[in-house]
């Protein structure tokens, strides 16, 4: 099981290097390489597994140049193009499909009890709760990674733990149309999430 370099497009001027065998290998999965490749526009499926060596490159000779810390941060200018360059190659190859930047930024979805949107400061959650549930029985705790919501009385209780931090502070819960919608700061405004529950 030696394996060899896999390259993983990223953008037009940034991607990835990684062990093409690395599942069969067993090694880890690199929840950091998933993010950047979601916040790029292939959603929150895709797995990498080991570690992930990121490199930019330019010019006809793909020379490669440096890539900081800085450069993982949403709000760098070259992942604010990811999107659109990916779907335009997409588009060239015949392909059609996946998501521009403007959709990801306000994704959202369904999970197991709930649903959810965003936009650039904010998350917001609806949780299905027990008919009859009034506020006062309601407990909601707030944590940076994660939110606990619990209905003593009723016997229900959810814990998600959350994509990315949250300003707690900033964090309220009321009860709309018998339905509990919490709505969370994010702690890293213009950060777009690919899914609301971080990958356990």
């Amino acid at each position: 099981m030696g394996g060899s370099t896999e390259t993983f497009r990223l953008s037009d001027t940034v991607q990835i290097y990684l062990d093409e065998i690395g599942a069969l290998k067993k090694l880890p999965q690199n929840s950091r390489a998933a993010s950047l490749a979601a916040r790029c526009g292939y959603g929150s499926g895709v797995a990498f597994c080991g570690d992930i060596y990121v490199a930019r490159f330019m010019g006809e000779e793909n020379r490669n140049l440096s890539f900081t810390l800085d450069d993982m941060a949403p709000e760098a200018a070259w992942l604010k193009t990811a999107c659109q360059e990916n779907m335009a190659a997409q588009a060239n190859d015949g392909r059609s499909g996946g998501m521009s930047a403007e959709d990801m930024a306000t994704q959202g979805g369904e999970g197991d009890g709930y649903s959810w949107k965003q936009d650039g400061e904010e998350v917001e959650v609806t949780v299905k709760i027990p008919e009859g549930t009034r506020g006062k029985e309601i407990k909601v705790e707030f944590k940076p990674e994660t939110v606990w919501v619990k209905i003593i009385s009723k016997d229900f209780q959810i814990l998600l733990p959350l994509f990315a931090k949250v300003s707690t502070d900033d964090c309220t819960w009321s009860v709309v149309d018998g339905g509990l919608v919490i709505t969370m700061e994010k702690a890293q405004t213009g950060e777009t999430w690919p899914a609301l529950e971080a990958a356990m």
